[in-house]
């Protein structure tokens, strides 16, 4: 195992810990508390729903809109919805996207209803949310585990 560990003002800070299973997880962390016995020891890990507290540990964002789009329209070809999207940083983003039977595609002229009228910063905490923001907006989320991000 090999743990990442920063102490500053009678705190040990481990920022991420590298295991190969749970035993070896364990005994680095069990040697952290020995090497600094006589502070206290915080830990940065993975989020359990229920257990931990969670710590936003970097940011995200969509660079791409249509291709991360493509990908979610092709891994759930049962997703049918309208979106039309705003990226006032990456102008080439801000177009009306439908997707349905696998496939999504940029469709400007479109004046129907939109299931969703959002800005990249949105559409990113969606995509990149929890499984409550999943289930809420019937929309495909997953929470990535950044490790290190700018540590």
């Amino acid at each position: 195992a090999l743990a990442f560990v920063v102490s500053h003002d009678g705190i040990a800070l481990v920022k991420d810990v590298l295991a190969v299973d749970n035993d070896a997880r364990d005994a680095i962390l069990e040697e952290i508390h020995n090497l600094y016995a006589d502070m206290s020891v915080t830990v940065l890990g993975y989020y359990t729903p229920g257990r931990e507290e969670l710590v936003a540990r970097g940011m995200a964002r969509i660079v791409n809109a249509l291709r991360c789009l493509e990908i979610i329209a092709s891994v759930y070809p049962r997703l049918k919805l309208v979106m039309r999207l705003c990226d006032s940083i990456v102008p080439e983003n801000s177009h009306v996207y439908r997707i349905h039977d696998g496939l999504c595609e940029i469709d400007d002229d479109y004046e129907g209803q939109c299931d969703f009228d959002i800005d990249i910063e949105v559409l990113t905490s969606i995509i990149f949310g929890n499984d409550v923001t999943r289930r809420l907006l019937d929309f495909p989320a997953t929470r990535p585990f950044i490790s290190l991000m700018l540590d």
